[in-house]
């Protein structure tokens, strides 16, 4: 194995646990407000999705999980009355979700904000970068675990 390909490796190990470092730090932090990670993640969705994106079904394939396990973490908002659910007007067995007065306020106070400052810090060439590389990286990830579990 040559110099080279040492220093690949290691800076690969390196990026890696710096990227680990940085999602342990937020997960903790989404441990905050009455809120855990997983209702902050659907706050900010419901936050920033159209209308017609603001249903329990669109959520889940957006955070990548199961009917049941986002219609329980929505129940727990809709709980909280950081959401509410308003029926459709042309379906009646379909329902959008919108954030309340208090989920926009509790927004405000997102715990993923600091983190956004600190990408705000960096100049932008190096952010895009970044973004660059990031994508790169979840696809590979995503291309990994769909060979992992290939479709039936």
């Amino acid at each position: 194995m040559n110099e080279m390909m040492i220093n690949n490796d290691n800076q690969a190990k390196a990026l890696a646990r710096l990227v680990e470092n940085v999602a342990r730090m937020t997960h903790r932090q989404g441990y905050s407000n009455s809120l855990n990670p997983a209702q902050w993640n659907a706050l900010r969705y419901f936050g920033r999705a159209s209308e017609e994106a603001c249903t329990v079904m669109h959520f889940a394939r957006h955070h990548g999980t199961t009917k049941g396990t986002a219609s329980r973490t929505v129940a727990a908002l809709v709980e909280k009355r950081f959401v509410r659910r308003r029926p459709s007007t042309t379906d009646r067995r379909k329902h959008f979700l919108e954030l309340t007065q208090s989920g926009l306020d509790l927004l405000a106070q997102d715990p993923i904000l600091p983190l956004e400052t600190a990408f705000q810090s960096v100049d932008d060439e190096h952010r895009v970068a970044t973004a660059r590389t990031l994508e790169h990286v979840i696809r590979h990830l995503f291309e990994d675990k769909a060979e992992m579990h290939p479709a039936v």
